[in-house]
C-alpha cells in the first residue's frame, strides 16, 4: 500500500517558531502517525536538537532539519542522519565573509531593537537574523512591525 508522506512546516504553521508543539496538535498528530497511511515530515530552520524538544512526542518519521540541509530518518532506536549538506565544503564559502561583515554593518547602523547573535553558520547555509537569534518573543513582535513599516529585509537584501 502506498503511503502519503505528510510535511509540516515546524517555524509558525503547527508550531510558535521555537516552542513545542501545543497538546491537542501533537494528540492529532500522534494519531496520524499510528495510522498505515501516513508517514510524516518536519521541515524547520532549527537545528536538530531544537527541532527535537519542539515535536515532544510526536513520532515523525523524517526531520528536516536547518530548512533541509539535515536529514534524519526514523528508525527503531532513535533518528539517524541521512544526509547534511555542507557549506563548509561549498566553493561560495570562502566569499561568506563578505555577506557577513555587510550583514552586521547594516544592522548596527540601521535596528535599534538588538538581543545579540546575529549570524549563525550552520552545516548548509548561513542563518542572519536582523533582530537577533536571542530576541524575546516581544522583541520579535515589535521586530516584525517595524520590519512591516520600514522595509528592512528588503534594504538587506
Amino acid at each position: 500500500m502506498k503511503k502519503i508522506l505528510l510535511i509540516f512546516d515546524g517555524d509558525g504553521a503547527i508550531a510558535f517558531s521555537g516552542q513545542k508543539i501545543h497538546r491537542f496538535i501533537q494528540n492529532i498528530l500522534n494519531v496520524m502517525a499510528k495510522k498505515e497511511t501516513y508517514e510524516l515530515a518536519i521541515v524547520g530552520s532549527n537545528v536538530f536538537y531544537k527541532i527535537m524538544e519542539q515535536i515532544g512526542n510526536v513520532p515523525f518519521h523524517y526531520i528536516f532539519s536547518e530548512n533541509g540541509s539535515v536529514f534524519h530518518f526514523k528508525k527503531e532506536n532513535g533518528y539517524e542522519l541521512q544526509f547534511q549538506n555542507l557549506f563548509l565544503n561549498h566553493e561560495t564559502f570562502s566569499k561568506a565573509h563578505l555577506l557577513i561583515k555587510k550583514s552586521l554593518e547594516f544592522i548596527s547602523e540601521i535596528l535599534s531593537i538588538t538581543s545579540g547573535h546575529f549570524v549563525d553558520i550552520r552545516q548548509g547555509y548561513i542563518f542572519i537574523s536582523l533582530i537577533g537569534l536571542q530576541a524575546t518573543s516581544l522583541q520579535q513582535e515589535e521586530f516584525s512591525l517595524m520590519d512591516m513599516e520600514h522595509q528592512y529585509r528588503q534594504q538587506l537584501i
